[in-house]
């Protein structure tokens, strides 16, 4: 039966996404408050997916969020922290929260204001290493052995990932990327379509 409500998409449903974008009391808030919510994710039994694009997230609270990565008990699969002002330091925190983090399939840290070394991006790709559940990365990279490095593993990841659903033949599979070179999770063979 329909209730006349929109239906819920899950994209928005507030049991399990936290849409920080474009909040005005965030904006207002203490840096103290702002590391305070952030660090609340460590503990969260509920949330998923968190996005905080646009949401001045510096190197200070950028760390903050590495601290709630490298939490055995994180629950966050998709982190959103596109156009905010982090550099080098905040990526190579987030970057070495990766080696102990287990929940994260999907970051976003394109359009990043402050600047990036080479060195950070490539510590972000060698990083990918040891994450092994890690499918989706949208990141603008500069170095070539980074943009190598990230390929390399986010590919593994998705093939090994296709594997355990069962989708048979990996080499057909590895050969199915999306726009701009990343793998789409949610891409399936011909056969099994809906």
């Amino acid at each position: 039966t329909n209730s006349g409500a929109p239906p819920k998409l899950p994209w928005r449903d507030p049991t399990t996404h936290y849409i920080l974008t474009g909040s005005p009391e965030w904006r207002t808030a203490t840096k103290a408050e702002r590391r305070a919510v952030i660090e609340a994710f460590a503990t969260n039994r509920k949330l998923t997916t968190v996005c905080m694009s646009d949401s001045a997230i510096d190197d200070d609270l950028a760390r903050s969020w590495a601290s709630v990565l490298a939490q055995p008990t994180c629950l966050i699969s998709s982190l959103t922290l596109e156009s905010n002002p982090i550099s080098s330091s905040g990526i190579e925190a987030i970057a070495s929260a990766l080696a102990s983090n287990s929940s994260l399939t999907d970051l976003r840290l394109r359009n990043l204001h402050g600047k990036v070394s080479k060195h950070a991006e490539e510590s972000l790709g060698e990083a990918l290493e040891h994450h092994t559940k890690l499918t989706k990365l949208y990141v603008d990279l500069r170095s070539f052995k980074a943009q190598d490095l990230m390929t390399r593993y986010l590919t593994r990841n998705e093939m090994a990932r296709r594997a355990a659903m069962g989708w048979g033949n990996n080499e057909k599979l590895s050969k199915q990327p999306t726009a701009g070179g990343l793998w789409d999770p949610a891409w399936k063979p011909p056969a099994q379509r809906a």
